[in-house]
């Protein structure tokens, strides 16, 4: 007699039995409860980075749909099968981490589920490409992704039922903790990949990741979560139920789900196992083909690229700097939070969406590409820095800033370019780097006051709507998935809708719920951070009305994080205008053997001079700044704290530059630091007063050919018939709108005789280390300028690649 008992865990059950011998027995039952069954192919990729030799990828086509009664493994599937922003808390990822764009649900919603429905198109011919879906093995807790396989075996079992096959398995993990395991025929050394072949999974300890075609499986799992009682219960998946809240198991019912099968393939990588010693793991293997995959789909946003992209070494450094931002928790002194960086900027424009960034993947990579690439010669005075850099592959200042002789030793360092490294390369130099360059980028989002005071407001919004009864709210603002771009579409997309049945009434009324109270959020934010930028001010009450902030003053300062702050020019101008200095000071010191003040305190000096006038200490002095960045304020006769716009011709786009304030055009926003910024130590001054004289000298000159271009419009009059006393009353006149755009700077003591010499080339040359002028600025300044003019009135250029 044999008496059997049984314990289950969630990773395999073990068996305890008593037989005839009277021996106890202990046998172990595999994890592996999912059983799929498909084709099986094979082929090799390779990381064209590293040079490393190709590594197997082996796969297994199958299928997925509704039909659960003659296919159980369809409903586990559906069960199994999400996209990352389910399967891994986002909090826990690093930026090596992230395999995919963000999920566009509205466009599912509208466009997806109806076509794969056949809602609008029936009788056509359609086809879908597989899902390409990834058996990634996950740490112990689950939270997060495991860089490799368990241990990779390969059995054979014979042919003892006289089959004519054997069937091989290669297994992943030992029995009752195995991750996957393929199984397949071998007959005479041929294996057949169409026969029998199983794919057998353990959900417990691997996640099915889709990494393409994750629009088309959201359709899928959409439509069986709304028919399946709980389906979105779980946490992670009900931010995104109300996107697809009009599909209602009625509405879905009327159509004939078990005629819907999608591809899917299930892909593994079974050298890539505890033993493997190369630089290639699951992670950056799925990331690589997700980017092969969608070379020539639909476009995946040019943020989104460098995040992913492990052939570029500033990309690598981009993903680095920002995982020290992500790892930031409570304990950290600074307010500066991952959802400060806008992660996936749509269309590849550089104007933030997100109202909660103050930066964004974009900003901060072009930022380290300067840092990195940058030559002296790029810049000349006020003129946007020249070069394609998306060209400098082979560099050597990349090598020199990065100390790649010292640290790789002479071979490595020399065949090092920015698309030729190897990972243990990468990871050598990012230290170099983070301690050269990437803690300022850091410290600049830290300390300056303008981010401080906007990264602290948004970190208390996040902290008040902790535990809100609509979750929806929160990740809208904080996500970083792109939820508030694709909740506004939805809310389009629903309105387009013909009839209103009530139905869809009651899912406009609640999303249009959720909107107010987004923008009820919003508005407390930008409240609350006008009150902390004026809080410095102790006259602040000069600019309320009825002891609210003035509209105009709101308008203001508004104006400055949404067209100043958070660009991407003034944040180069900020970081890379410092380094373009300081490391010429630090060149001219060395050759000199003379001291010179550190970075750190250099840096610190610098940016809190600045703070001086980005925040201004009184209400006077932020009068200034908004007659220099935009126009003047006039408080209006008997009504205390309520101003009016004051139109001058002396603010910045008057006298630095009348063009939009593209990515390149930083070198502007640079000169503008330059009058902020009094370096104590010697050095710096010295180079910091040449490039300052150099760059007044450049704009007095343009502003005199644009001064005497529009004279000569409004008085029908050609230049070459000008009169001295003309020109020099335009000369004067452009003397004395400088002379008061630096007064509006918080410069004292100026006199117009102190400029006589700015309009002579001699007398004021290009400073003698960056080199010789190829052409004569002024003209080329006033030549970019109508440049852009038109390029604007065409509808201006939007990203970096464009505007180079």
């Amino acid at each position: 007699m044999n008496i059997s008992m049984w314990r289950t865990s969630s990773i395999a059950s073990t068996f305890l039995s008593v037989g005839a011998n009277n021996m106890l027995k202990l046998s172990t039952q595999s994890a592996l409860t999912l059983t799929l069954q498909g084709s099986m192919g094979r082929f090799r990729v390779s990381n064209e980075t590293t040079n490393s030799e190709s590594l197997e990828l082996r796969y297994l086509q199958t299928h997925v749909g509704f039909d659960f009664e003659d296919s159980a493994a369809n409903e586990v599937l559906l069960d199994t099968m999400q996209p990352v922003r389910e399967l891994f808390d986002f909090k826990m990822l690093n930026f090596n981490e992230i395999m995919q764009r963000d999920i566009d649900d509205a466009r599912v919603s509208k466009d997806l589920i109806p076509y794969i429905l056949d809602e609008h198109s029936q009788g056509s011919v359609k086809l879908f490409p597989p899902l390409i879906v990834v058996a990634l093995p996950t740490e112990s807790q689950g939270t997060r992704p495991a860089g490799l396989y368990p241990k990779i075996e390969t059995t054979v079992q014979p042919d003892v039922a006289g089959n004519g096959y054997e069937m091989h398995s290669i297994r992943s993990g030992p029995i009752g903790q195995e991750t996957f395991e393929f199984e397949f025929p071998v007959q005479a050394n041929k294996t057949f990949y169409h026969d029998l072949v199983k794919l057998k999974l353990n959900p417990n300890r691997t996640k099915l990741v889709i990494i393409d075609g994750q629009h088309r499986a959201m359709a899928l799992l959409a439509l069986y979560r709304n028919i399946k009682n709980g389906g979105w219960s779980d946490a992670r998946r009900k931010p995104y139920e109300d996107f697809y809240s009009l599909w209602t198991p009625s509405r879905i019912g009327a159509f004939s789900l078990k005629e819907i099968q999608l591809p899917v393939m299930i892909c593994t990588y079974p050298q890539l196992d505890v033993t493997y010693q190369g630089s290639m793991d699951i992670i950056k293997a799925a990331r690589a083909t997700f980017l092969t995959l969608n070379k020539t789909a639909k476009r995946v946003s040019e943020s989104r690229n460098r995040l992913l992209n492990d052939k570029d070494l500033v990309a690598v450094f981009l993903r680095q700097t920002l995982g020290l931002v992500k790892s930031r928790d409570s304990s950290s002194t600074s307010a500066f939070r991952i959802w400060n960086v806008e992660l996936d900027q749509s269309a590849d424009k550089q104007k933030l969406e997100s109202p909660v960034a103050c930066t964004g993947v974009s900003h901060v990579y072009y930022v380290i590409e300067h840092l990195l690439l940058s030559v002296d010669e790029d810049l000349k005075g006020v003129t946007a820095r020249s070069g394609k850099f998306h060209k400098r592959t082979k560099n050597p200042e990349l090598r020199s800033r990065l100390n790649a002789t010292d640290i790789l030793g002479s071979d490595k360092a020399q065949t090092l370019q920015r698309d030729v490294f190897s990972e243990e390369s990468a990871e050598a130099l990012w230290k170099v780097f983070e301690e050269r360059y990437g803690a300022y980028i850091l410290k600049a989002f830290d300390t300056f006051a303008p981010y401080s005071i906007h990264n602290t407001a948004t970190l208390n919004i996040s902290k008040a709507l902790e535990g809100n009864a609509n979750p929806q709210i929160s990740n809208i603002l904080f996500d970083q998935q792109g939820t508030g771009r694709t909740f506004n579409a939805h809310r389009e997309n629903l309105q387009q809708i013909s009839p209103v049945t009530p139905e869809l009434q009651s899912v406009m009324t609640r999303l249009e719920g959720t909107a107010k109270a987004v923008d009820n959020i919003l508005q407390e934010l930008y409240s609350a951070r006008a009150e902390a930028y004026l809080a410095p001010m102790p006259d602040r009450s000069k600019l309320r009305q009825d002891k609210v902030i003035s509209k105009l003053v709101a308008t203001v300062i508004k104006r400055l994080y949404d067209e100043v702050f958070s660009t991407v020019a003034f944040q180069a101008a900020l970081v890379d205008g410092f380094f373009y200095i300081m490391e010429r000071a630090e060149r001219k010191a060395a050759q000199s053997t003379t001291s010179i003040m550190s970075r750190d305190d250099g840096f610190a000096e610098y940016i809190q001079q600045l703070n001086a006038y980005f925040v201004p200490a009184t209400a006077e002095k932020f009068k200034k700044l908004s007659a220099v960045m935009f126009f003047g304020l006039q408080e209006k006769e008997n009504s205390p704290g309520e101003f009016e716009m004051v139109p001058s011709n002396s603010n910045f786009r008057s006298v630095v530059y009348q063009g939009e304030m593209k990515p390149d055009e930083w070198p502007r926003y640079r000169y503008l630091f330059l009058e902020l910024w009094t370096p104590s130590d010697l050095t710096i001054a010295d180079i910091v007063d040449a490039d300052k004289a150099f760059c007044r000298s450049q704009l007095l000159k343009s502003l005199r050919v644009r001064r005497q271009e529009a004279f000569c419009e409004a008085n029908n009059k050609a230049e070459a018939n000008l009169s001295p006393t003309e020109k020099e009353a335009i000369k004067t006149e452009c003397l004395e709108s400088f002379i008061t755009f630096l007064r509006n700077l918080g410069l004292t003591g100026l006199k117009t005789a102190m400029f006589k010499d700015a309009f002579d080339d001699a007398k004021v040359p290009l400073p003698s280390d960056i080199g010789e002028p190829e052409e004569s600025l002024e003209v080329k300044v006033v030549a970019e300028e109508l440049a852009n003019a038109e390029a604007e009135s065409d509808g201006g250029v939007e990203s970096v690649e464009a505007a180079e």
